[in-house]
This record gives structure tokens, C-alpha cells and sequence, in this order.
């Protein structure tokens, strides 16, 4: 009996572990400063930093297109041709929050964040999405 029940407690313990996910955001108290858009509510968002829960620096994703997005995790070997397979929000209206789910070599997740539009002006002035929030979930 107490090799079923220990068997039984192991396999639970391995089904827990294979269903495991991980959570990286960004720093706390910072923001990220996108690249300018190109056209009304284009993201494109290049090495956007993320820590662990104990705020260590752990990786960083990238935002190329609305299909297309790269992570450099642990675990995950960067590629800068991962899918973006899902959007659960898209980004309009200057401000908001946004929602995806992708998918980079088999390893798969979700990305989520808020933002509002930022003008930047030098000799010209351009619209840069700013990221106040942003979390990236990996299955």
C-alpha cells in the first residue's frame, strides 16, 4: 500500500512540474520606450527587458510585428522568427492594453501589456509606444 501511495504522490508531483509556468516582467518602477511608429498603432518593440520575481535580471522579448516576435529566455534560445499565433487584444487607439499568445522553437506563451503613445520630438516629432506594463508568461 505504501508504494501505490508514494507512486501515486510522485506521479502528481512530475504532472505539476510538466504543467509549470514562468513569469518575467518588466523591472520594477521602469517603463519601455518603443521604436517610433511607422503608421498609426505599429509596435515594434526591440529588447524589451524582463526579471524573475526576485526582480534579477533574467532575459529580454521582442516585439517585431503583429505576427512576429523573438524571446531570449532561460531555456529558450533566442530566435527572431517565433510567432505571434494569437491575439487576444490588439493594439489601437493610442493607449491601452494588449494580449498575445506565441510560439518560438516549441516552447510556447503568452505576452501582455498596457501602453500609451509618446511624442518624441528632436529636429522631427514621432509617436513611440511606451510600455507601462509588461508581462510575458512562458508554459
Amino acid at each position: 500500500m505504501r508504494k501505490g501511495a508514494m507512486l501515486f504522490a510522485l506521479l502528481v508531483l512530475g504532472a505539476t512540474a510538466l504543467n509549470a509556468q514562468t513569469t518575467y516582467t518588466l523591472p520594477v518602477g521602469s517603463t519601455f520606450l518603443c521604436d517610433a511608429e511607422g503608421y498609426a498603432n505599429q509596435m515594434v518593440c526591440r529588447g524589451i527587458p524582463l526579471v524573475d520575481s526576485s526582480d534579477k535580471p533574467a532575459g529580454s522579448f521582442y516585439l517585431f510585428s503583429l505576427n512576429r516576435e523573438g524571446a531570449w529566455l532561460p531555456g529558450i534560445p533566442y530566435d527572431p522568427y517565433g510567432s505571434i499565433t494569437k491575439w487576444d487584444e490588439l493594439p489601437t487607439g493610442g493607449q491601452g492594453s494588449f494580449k498575445f499568445e506565441w510560439d518560438q522553437d516549441g516552447h510556447t506563451g503568452t505576452a501582455e501589456a498596457t501602453w500609451i503613445t509618446k511624442r518624441v520630438c528632436g529636429n522631427r516629432c514621432w509617436n513611440h509606444p511606451e510600455l507601462l506594463t509588461f508581462r510575458v508568461t512562458v508554459n
